[in-house]
């Protein structure tokens, strides 16, 4: 049976299938994580991936923690430089 969740995470619960079998808000991170495509998310780093897939796929291991705050920083201040002709 497939279900979708609100979030819009499909969830396939017949034997022998993945859990979780497509993620419509964010098919990036599902191309990423379960069809291994590594280019999928460019600012994540193999390494990164590779522990996250191990962290959500398998249960084991940790999962990295990004410093969000100073990318958010870093993000608004490179678009506030304006060149101008």
């Amino acid at each position: 049976m497939l279900d979708v969740f609100v979030d819009g995470i499909a969830v396939d619960n017949r034997p022998g299938r993945p859990i979780i079998s497509a993620d419509a808000k964010d098919k990036n991170f599902y191309a990423a994580i379960f069809g291994n495509d590594d280019d999928a998310i460019p600012d994540v780093t193999p390494d990164e991936l590779e522990q996250v897939r191990q962290y959500i796929i398998r249960g084991e291991g940790t999962t990295p923690v990004r410093n969000w705050h100073t990318m958010r920083k870093d993000a608004a201040k490179a678009s506030s430089v304006l060149t101008l002709p």
